[in-house]
């Protein structure tokens, strides 16, 4: 149903052509918008911004608009109209019978040219959600793992690569970078975010060079369209609390504000595998983040500040009285960000917009892992410009601009220093075309090409190439094709926490060049209707060949951790599978299934990367009654075996079924499955949820290699080590809490 028509310019002559935009009812843009004169077979689709272009014609003056998943309408476009906005909403009601479209909670595209999965706000509710990692649970296309057994930091997993090739952004502004890389997904609360798209591959140049896997894009809630106020509270059995605070506000004069606050508290001592260690560090936290937004005719922008503050503290249990004998771990987090977003609309053409966007952070790590001091202050500055406009037409669009990027980092730890400054300004260009060859069958090519050249201060000149299309059979069915380089810098402390919960020592053999990839992806997806319910079905292959990579090598030598570049061959191999499908009134079942083959030279082998499933599995099953009053969901997660890293001392202390010792032994960890499950009720402003995970119990026993003797007294036995984590460490864990909203 067309919400409304807005006219954006009037003209004072008859126009020969309609030019114009077409978004949904939250201002977002629908790519690949179908229009046609009414009776005719004339028409046009939006491009990737969102605009189209199509000639008047004498025979009629109403013009069809639809998109998959919203309600089709015809609308009358007046003789001085030249320039329109056309807002779509997604569902119709008529005075006897009321019929609702709506998109789901978690979806592939058949319309955009780069394969965008989108995570809604609903899906994110089937699960605890309480930050960032845990917003991924219910997903078969980004994993999340745990990177030790002492600091609880966590990170994800896509295309079989680490989180480090994946571009976090947060409103298309990169993020979780350098030092807020460690506990980066805990500063943003999952009921702050608006939704979730992965973009996978190397898909664009508009962002960076950096994205080796592809970018994964938070959107927030905005204070413009968020519940006035909403309250949200949150517990488990194991004594973690959280309290997340929403309160927005529309004020006049085209403003609006509103402030994000967060809560999280976890003081218990839990150790059930009886190893003296903590299997979750406590943790305090507290987190705000202010947003003000004003949207004029012409000109719209946003400001925004978020601060800070966490302690995270884990190892044996009573280090804070025996810090001599007893391993500990602290880290303290101040935090504060400032980002701006301005863009001005107010040209002549409704298809040409600038845009910029501004981003300065500083932040600080103040702790110590055993008796090793860790110190840390990174000061960050980011801008981007942005030009697009359209060529002739605006099944041609381009887009024009300039970046720089800043870091300076002060980093010591057990004495070595690791400070580091880089300066980075680029340059770059991106052209897509979107043109369907006719509106009733919806047959139709895209492209999105770009090239960026970047001067690093310390490495030189950067060039990357990026290259998207897609062909669609119909608006239901499309297969994509991307190609395109990403090269990035590490910061080893901080991307890799994992090495510093251990007594091995680190060692950097050689100068560390930037790490330099080829990313290529097929993709394929299509919605079917089966025996009348739909059937979404998306297939991804991707390869990803690095020339040069920081290795980071924990097999060669037991006593020591060595980073090298690469000498020899490293790629990953992806094969995701997934379907969703409405097996029964409000029922829905979603399937997927990964293959990773994740390969790395080390020392002259090319062996499989330690701690990398190649088989992972995914099973949801969620049921909505008919009132919506009631939702049930349930989670299966399938994780197959890993290799560990090569470990040739013998271990007593650890021998025993489930024992990392024990599975040393073939150097093969089991297959495990875990199960999660919520039920929600709600019951006008409010909802009241109960869930579980973990159900099935299943646990790491052994997840520390020298637990007893985490400074090596005893030379008899390995190296202390917490980083060979492979499955939960935490048995089955039941939560609740609820939910509360003020519109």
């Amino acid at each position: 149903m067309v919400f409304f028509t807005l006219l954006m310019n009037t003209s004072q002559s008859f126009g020969q052509t309609v030019l114009g935009m077409v978004v949904d009812q939250n201002q977002e843009i629908l790519v690949g918008a179908s229009l046609y004169w009414s009776g005719t077979n004339i028409g046009a689709t939006t491009n990737a911004e969102g605009y189209f272009k199509i000639d008047r014609i004498e025979s009629t003056v109403y013009l069809v608009v639809s998109y998959v998943g919203y309600q089709a309408d015809t609308i009358e476009i007046e003789p001085e109209d030249s320039e329109i906005l056309i807002i779509l909403a997604l569902g119709a009601d008529f005075e006897e019978v009321q019929i609702t479209e709506t998109q789901r909670d978690n979806f592939v595209s058949t319309i955009q040219t780069v394969n965008v999965e989108t995570i809604g706000s609903g899906e994110l509710k089937k699960a605890a959600c309480c930050n960032l990692s845990e917003s991924f649970e219910t997903n078969g296309s980004v994993n999340v793992t745990y990177s030790d057994a002492v600091t609880g930091a966590k990170e994800i997993e896509m295309l079989g690569l680490r989180g480090i090739y994946s571009q976090m952004m947060l409103e298309n502004r990169p993020m979780m970078r350098g030092l807020g890389y460690t506990f980066g997904m805990e500063y943003i609360p999952g009921t702050w975010v608006e939704r979730i798209s992965v973009a996978k591959g190397a898909s664009n140049v508009v962002n960076g060079y950096e994205g080796i896997a592809g970018n994964i894009n938070i959107e927030l809630i905005k204070p413009f369209e968020g519940e006035r106020v909403f309250v949200n509270g949150y517990a488990n059995h194991v004594g973690r609390s959280e309290l997340n605070v929403h309160l927005n506000k529309k004020l006049k004069n085209n403003w609006s504000i509103g402030t994000l606050l967060h809560g999280n508290l976890f003081q218990g001592e839990v150790d059930h595998n009886e190893d003296l260690f903590l299997d979750i560090p406590k943790k305090a936290n507290l987190n705000g983040l202010f947003r003000a937004f004003y949207r004029g005719e012409n000109i719209r922008g946003q400001i925004n500040l978020q601060a800070l503050t966490s302690q995270n503290n884990g190892g044996q249990i009573g280090y804070e009285d025996d810090t001599e004998n007893l391993y500990g771990f602290e880290l303290l987090t101040d935090r504060v960000e400032v980002f701006t977003k301005m863009g001005y609309i107010g040209f002549a053409s409704p298809f040409k917009s600038l845009g910029w966007i501004s981003n300065a952070t500083w932040h600080r790590n103040d702790g110590f892992f055993g008796k090793n001091e860790y110190d840390a202050v990174q000061k960050s500055f980011y801008t981007n410009l942005i030009f697009q406009d359209i060529l002739g037409t605006s099944d041609h669009n381009y887009k024009l601009g300039a970046s720089y990027v800043y870091d300076d980092y002060v980093e010591d730890f057990a004495g070595d220093n690791y400070d580091l400054t880089e300066s980075v300004v680029g340059v770059f260009g991106e052209y897509s075309y979107v043109h369907p060859e006719s509106p009733t069958s919806k047959r139709g090519f895209g492209v999105i090409a770009g090239l960026r050249a970047d001067y690093h201060n310390l490495f030189g000149l950067f060039v990357v190439p990026r290259l998207s299309a897609k062909y669609n059979f119909n608006e239901n069915t499309v297969v994509r094709f991307n190609a395109g380089r990403g090269i990035r810098t590490a910061r080893v402390l901080a991307e890799n926490i994992s090495v510093l919960t251990s007594s091995r020592s680190i060692e950097m053999t050689e100068t560390l060049q930037p790490e330099d990839a080829w990313n290529t992806g097929l993709n394929f997806a299509t919605n079917l209707v089966i025996f009348a319910k739909e059937l979404s079905i998306s297939a991804d292959l991707y390869t990803t060949q690095f020339t040069n990579q920081v290795v980071m090598d924990r097999d060669t030598d037991e006593d020591k951790v060595l980073f090298y570049n690469l000498d020899g061959r490293s790629f990953s191999n992806n094969f995701l599978i997934s379907a969703i499908y409405g097996i029964y009134h409000r029922t829905e079942l979603k399937l997927a299934y990964k293959y990773n083959d994740v390969r790395v030279t080390y020392n002259g082998n090319l062996e499989q990367m330690p701690l990398v499933a190649k088989h992972r599995g995914l099973v949801t099953l969620g049921y909505t009654t008919k009132d919506k009053s009631w939702k049930i969901h349930t989670t299966l997660q399938l994780v197959g075996p890993q290799r560990l890293p090569t470990m040739t001392h013998e271990n007593h202390s650890l021998e025993g079924h489930g024992s990392l010792a024990d599975y040393h032994k073939t150097g093969i960890t089991p297959s495990f499955a875990t199960l999660s499950g919520q039920i929600t009720k709600i019951y006008k402003k409010w909802e009241f949820y109960l869930g579980g995970e973990n159900l099935t119990n299943y646990m790491q026993h052994s997840a520390i290699i020298g637990a007893s003797d985490p400074f090596d007294a005893n030379p008899g036995i390995p190296a202390f080590d917490a980083s060979q984590v492979f499955a939960p460490i935490m048995g089955a864990m039941v939560y609740g809490g609820f939910r509360f909203t003020l519109e």
